[in-house]
């Protein structure tokens, strides 16, 4: 019902929008054949690029007395329903590979967590950190984990900042399977894609621990994904728009 009747709203609103700006380019796909033909610009949730010298690479070995041979896999974002958390956290819970597991967020499943944290010694939670803060402080970490579930189109479309962050960390992913999600991890070569089922997650949970070597992140091929390139594009709409 909820959604029908935010439908209805944006149809009828829609003669009046001069300009409409989405996230990932299945969104616009979505609304032109759905609503309406647009002029539509796709802004990427990405954040502004960090100084390799501001780049905290020992902080989460330091606070929780991680080896420097164990693998970290961090997950940045809402701890709640809909995040594939139950799923993750069955592929490390008494695991017998050296790897360990952060999450960096807030949310509802905090005190779970911090339960779980207090009984599995390669599990950890830390309280959400300032966002201009979130890439250095994750540079930390060894894989960085985007597996949203498919509970509605806005997530099966999603480009969850938690992407990008990842990758101007400098991390590979483990990222959901979905299609404008895996476009990116392939295209810019960002990690590894997954289902979202405890088989599938736990065979890339052990691929990536096993190796000697995780892929790098090449920065300089991400100009595209980052906030300056969405910031010349969001000026030039606005300056499209008043211009008319």
């Amino acid at each position: 019902f909820l959604g029908s009747l935010v439908l209805f709203v944006e149809r009828k609103f829609w003669p009046y929008i001069d300009r409409l700006i989405v996230v990932s380019p299945s969104i616009k796909k979505w609304y032109i054949k759905n609503v309406g033909k647009k002029a539509c610009t796709v802004i990427l949730n990405s954040p502004i690029k960090v100084n390799n010298k501001n780049k905290n690479k020992s902080y989460f070995r330091n606070i929780f007395s991680i080896p420097i041979k164990a693998k970290i896999f961090l997950y940045i974002g809402v701890v709640g329903p809909g995040r594939g958390i139950d799923l993750i956290l069955d592929s490390f819970i008494n695991n017998s590979n050296n790897a360990h597991l952060i999450f960096l967020g807030y949310g509802e499943y905090k005190k779970k967590l911090l339960k779980i944290s207090s009984k599995n010694l390669n599990i950890h939670f830390h309280d959400a950190v300032p966002h201009d803060q979130v890439v250095s402080i994750a540079s930390g970490a060894d894989v960085g984990i985007c597996l949203i579930e498919n509970v509605s189109l806005s997530d099966f479309y999603c480009l969850p900042n938690k992407l990008f962050e990842y990758a101007f960390s400098e991390i590979p992913v483990l990222a959901s399977n979905f299609p404008d999600i895996s476009y990116i991890v392939k295209r810019y070569k960002l990690g590894i894609c997954s289902d979202l089922n405890k088989k599938s997650i736990q065979k890339s949970i052990s691929e990536l621990t096993e190796l000697d070597k995780l892929p790098k992140v090449n920065l300089k091929n991400l100009y595209d994904l980052s906030w300056e390139a969405q910031e010349k594009k969001l000026i030039k709409m606005y300056a499209n728009l008043f211009n008319k």
